[in-house]
């Protein structure tokens, strides 16, 4: 053992922790780039479902629309519905956008709802143009808009709900037109 002193051998073969080192970063590798073009992949699609998505987006509006309909109106299974909004309170409330599923009108989502469609209108004016629909999103900025008008009845008057959101929540579609 003395003369052993500074003589080593050495497997020329690397270490298990070095392989499994490679291996791992190796493994990175491969998973970061199939993330890449699957991410990618998702994304043209995507771009490709725009104008479909803006579409659908803007028949789920006409489909929540409240008061009495245009003739124009694409969703056909629709009809007009809540045309004596106010009459007992002597205000003429029909119009606006319920809320969900229900036949509430709630003035705060829809007023959040209409000021968000319209500033993507501004900001995206010309992607909405291309796809078709910029018809169809200032008719449904309107809608809604039209009835904040209406809703303030008058100097520090504004109606924020209309329908009762218990009782039509609970005893399914509740409201009659």
């Amino acid at each position: 053992m003395e003369g052993d002193e500074g003589t080593t051998s050495r497997c020329p073969c690397p270490s298990f922790a070095s392989l499994r080192c490679f291996f791992f970063f190796f493994f990175f590798f491969c998973i970061s780039i199939i993330n890449f073009f699957l991410v990618s992949a998702a994304a043209a699609e995507a771009a490709a479902d725009y104008g479909d998505a803006l579409s659908k987006s803007l028949l789920y509006f006409e489909a929540q629309r409240s008061g009495h309909l245009p003739y124009n109106q694409r969703v056909a299974w629709r009809g007009h519905s809540g045309l004596t909004d106010g009459l007992e309170q002597g205000v003429d409330l029909v119009g606006g956008y319920y809320d969900a599923g229900d036949h509430v009108k709630f003035g705060l989502p829809m007023a959040f709802t209409v000021t968000m469609l319209s500033w993507s209108v501004l900001e995206y004016q010309e992607q909405v143009t291309a796809a078709g629909e910029f018809g169809h999103a200032l008719e449904a900025i309107k809608w809604g808009t039209d009835y904040f008008i209406k809703a303030h009845t008058a100097p520090n008057v504004f109606w924020a709900q209309v329908g009762d959101g218990g009782r039509t929540m609970t005893a399914g579609r509740g409201r009659r037109t």
